[in-house]
């Protein structure tokens, strides 16, 4: 139950804006990786039974630790949920990045995933504690539209995004 005049309260854009933008890393980066497939395969050699893992590998992270991250969250706190799962998530993908071999590749890849369910449960909780009513309709909103967005041209953004850094190692960095 809210207490009279908590509907009016107003909090600040900026925060809402710059978590689904954060969160927005999550669903360019699970499609967006199949463009960097065919480089990958044929820079380290690797068959495509193999090459498969690497969306497999983030996708079955990503859902596996979603609820423990979420746990973990509210025993830890929604800020430092989402601080280390962006650690987490930008190590995952320092090491795709620098992958002598597909094994660091498909390993990157779980890690990444596993960063990625603390970004969205940490974000995606401290958007819920930090607005109410109307407002927090809206952020959610935004946050769904961030979500949609990134899945529809996360493959488009990755194509570009190596293509301007000239190699599949650049869409990680």
């Amino acid at each position: 139950m809210s207490t009279p005049g908590a509907e009016s309260e107003r909090r600040p854009w900026g925060p809402a804006v710059l978590l689904c933008a954060t969160v927005l890393l999550v669903p360019v980066g699970a499609p967006g990786a199949t463009v960097s497939i065919p480089a990958l395969a044929t820079d380290l050699d690797a068959p495509a039974a193999v090459t498969n893992w690497v969306i497999n590998a983030f996708m079955l992270a990503f859902a596996s630790a979603l609820a423990v991250a979420g746990a973990l969250a509210d025993r830890w706190g929604r800020r430092r949920m989402l601080a280390i799962g962006l650690l987490i998530f930008v190590a995952g993908n320092l090491l795709i990045a620098a992958a002598p071999a597909i094994w660091a590749v498909v390993l990157g890849r779980a890690v990444s995933g596993i960063g990625a369910a603390a970004i969205t449960t940490g974000g995606s909780a401290l958007l819920s504690s930090s607005y109410r009513g109307a407002q927090r309709a809206t952020v959610f909103a935004i946050l769904g539209t961030s979500l949609g967005l990134g899945l529809a041209f996360g493959p488009t953004l990755s194509g570009l995004a190596i293509t301007a850094v000239g190699s599949w190692r650049g869409l990680y960095l």
